[in-house]
């Protein structure tokens, strides 16, 4: 499907950033030095975390999360602001562990700069990330709280039937297939019906189960 290039806006700094370009960014913005190497270590290190979508890589969000935190808040983090609809099971997979009923681990004893691991939310209708450490942070804000960096605009998804206006709702029944994505006058017209049209959130899962955000 046809949507806008992707870009976000910088929570430190209220800068709009394009993607490519946001990673560097935040490790520049907001620190106490700029010049320090994001892997050296800080006295009250955060890890900085990019997390995007696996098969929806216009969503993405740049994470501070303090690194005695436990697994469990960043799993937390991800389902309040992305995810959660169901109560689903979720999992973190780290270096060959999976994390599933028990997320008790410190991040700090199981992450590091440069790695890379992946998340599902929901066994069924499976929502997938991937997971970068792009480095360390000094810049501690409360005990164990996740930090949101920087996040993707909404994504501009051109009606599927009309080709002309913003989509702004999405036809669960037809979504399966990477269609449905409506405008509200094209929704009201629908095959399947306007009980299967849901709102479209900025999220990864849009479509996915009832998914509202």
């Amino acid at each position: 499907m046809k949507v806008n290039m992707s870009q976000g806006i910088c929570s430190i700094c209220g800068t709009t950033v394009k993607r490519v370009e946001m990673t560097r960014h935040i490790q520049r913005c907001g620190v106490p030095d700029p010049k320090a190497p994001v892997t050296k270590r800080p006295a009250n290190p955060s890890f900085h975390l990019f997390v995007d979508g696996r098969y929806a890589k216009k969503y993405w969000m740049h994470l501070a999360v303090p690194a005695d935190s436990p697994l469990s808040t960043l799993d937390a983090f991800l389902r309040r602001i992305w995810l959660e609809c169901c109560d689903h099971m979720s999992a973190f997979t780290i270096d060959g562990d999976e994390y599933s009923e028990s997320m008790d681990e410190s991040l700090d004893e199981i992450i590091k700069p440069g790695m890379v691991f992946t998340y599902e939310y929901d066994f069924g209708s499976t929502t997938e990330l991937i997971i970068k450490v792009a480095g360390y942070r000094d810049a501690p804000g409360k005990k164990q709280s996740v930090e949101l960096l920087a996040r993707n605009d909404a994504p501009v998804v051109v009606c599927q039937i009309c080709g002309a206006l913003p989509a702004t709702q999405i036809c669960a029944d037809c979504n399966d297939n990477d269609k449905g994505w409506l405008c509200d006058t094209c929704a009201e017209a629908h095959d399947c019906g306007t009980e299967m049209c849901m709102p479209i959130p900025n999220s990864p899962r849009a479509g996915v189960c009832g998914y509202t955000g």
